[in-house]
């Protein structure tokens, strides 16, 4: 790896020699990258954790109550991918907990390499696993309501309900602008917040690799 790549994206030395010498502040400064991030996903696993144990309570209760089969089977497809999305954030953070600070410096940046590739593609993923599901589950949810008249079903909730077809439309479009603005928000994330550290990894990798073999 070149010096003057090594140069511009840590701001160091000119010299080679001090290089090395500051490679300590290197890994600390990396490492101070790692937890932030680290806090992010975090909270973000919280929240999804929060938010899956919330759906499934809700569409829970839609699967006894509503009367519409196309509704119920929905709110049971509702529930099965709530359970999804924390199986997935597990299986996510298991690779993460491998990291340990009892491992050689150039093997927890293998394993933190490892990590983090996992997350970004998490997150360029995420259509496949994290939208698409959801919102042909809540199309066939929303289509498959019908008139509470015909099923002799009376109950607070049947007047919040989208029953009419442009009310259904419209609940329709909007969950498509969300899932859409869902599905970019996270190729971001992935291209501008996970991408830099994984090529920051990389190059502090290869430079204690290099000097690994010198010693």
């Amino acid at each position: 790896m070149e010096d003057n790549e090594l140069k511009q994206l840590w701001s160091q030395s000119t010299s080679n020699v001090e290089i090395k010498v500051d490679v300590t502040t290197l890994v600390v400064e990396f490492e101070t990258k790692i937890t932030k991030m680290g806090q992010v996903i975090k909270t973000r696993d919280t929240r999804e954790y929060a938010a899956s144990l919330f759906g499934m309570v809700v569409f829970a209760y839609f699967l006894i109550e509503i009367p519409f089969p196309l509704t119920k089977i929905a709110s049971g497809l509702a529930i099965i991918w709530f359970g999804y999305v924390v199986f997935k954030i597990n299986k996510t953070k298991k690779l993460s907990s491998r990291v340990g600070a009892e491992l050689p410096v150039l093997a927890q940046l293998q394993l933190e390499k490892s990590a983090l590739l996992e997350q970004k593609n998490l997150l360029k993923t995420a259509a496949f696993w994290y939208v698409i599901p959801p919102f042909l589950m809540n199309l066939l949810w929303i289509t498959g309501l019908g008139s509470p008249v015909d099923y002799q079903w009376e109950t607070w909730a049947s007047a919040y309900l989208p029953i009419s077809t442009n009310t259904k439309l419209f609940c329709v479009l909007g969950l498509a602008v969300f899932y859409g603005f869902t599905i970019w928000i996270n190729l971001y994330a992935a291209k501008h917040k996970f991408e830099p550290l994984i090529k920051k990894t990389e190059i502090l990798e290869a430079h204690l690799g290099s000097i690994e073999q010198e010693k």
